[in-house]
């Protein structure tokens, strides 16, 4: 039998290796999706795959309009006041807005697609790659409301799973379009990048 402050620091380090865990689950899974892809394009490839990622993340961002904090800070006060209504209210609403924005710019990336690779690539040949990044676009954006809640519930395994969920399908998406078997658009402008 542990003793109590032995147990005490078993369970802070079990909190400490869960919530450390979501950010280690996301690093190792991207890093097996990026060298499935370096094994399938050239360095021009990559190349091209890291400004449409840095795109795709700015865009991401600006969709999610920053609610993170500010939805774990209601959540954790309304958690705290045991008040389950105001924690509906507060994520339902910020997945209002933070719909209604990515929406917006989903809608611009799809129509602006030719213009943006041009912007970002110099040629409109990789206009379909841009567009296909639009659904990470839209992940990224409603993955802030989903960490504010989780941080203001004070969740360790929420984190975790998401971070398990969206890398094992970003893992699956990308081998199945580096490899030739997904949709002919996404495959063709994938393959041809090198």
């Amino acid at each position: 039998m542990l003793s109590t402050r032995a147990a005490l620091w078993r369970d802070r380090s079990l909190r400490f290796a869960m919530g450390g865990g979501a950010t280690v689950v996301g690093a190792v899974l991207a890093a097996v999706r990026n060298k499935w892809l370096a094994e399938h394009l050239s360095t021009a490839g990559l190349g091209v795959l890291g400004q449409v990622f840095s795109a795709q993340t700015w865009l991401g961002t600006a969709a999610g309009l920053g609610l993170s904090l500010p939805v774990a800070r209601a959540v954790g006060a309304a958690t705290a006041a045991r008040a389950q209504p105001a924690v509906r209210r507060t994520v339902r609403s910020a997945f209002m807005l933070v719909g209604a924005a990515t929406l917006g710019v989903v809608t611009l990336g799809l129509l602006l697609a030719p213009w943006v690779s041009r912007v970002l690539l110099g040629t409109e040949a990789y206009a379909p790659l841009v567009r296909i990044s639009m659904l990470g676009v839209a992940a990224l954006a409603l993955h802030a409301v989903a960490s504010g809640l989780f941080a203001g519930q004070s969740d360790i395994r929420g984190p975790m799973v998401l971070a398990l969920a969206g890398g094992v399908v970003a893992v699956a998406v990308t081998v199945t379009v580096a490899t030739g078997t997904a949709v002919a658009g996404a495959r063709v402008t994938v393959r041809g990048m090198g």
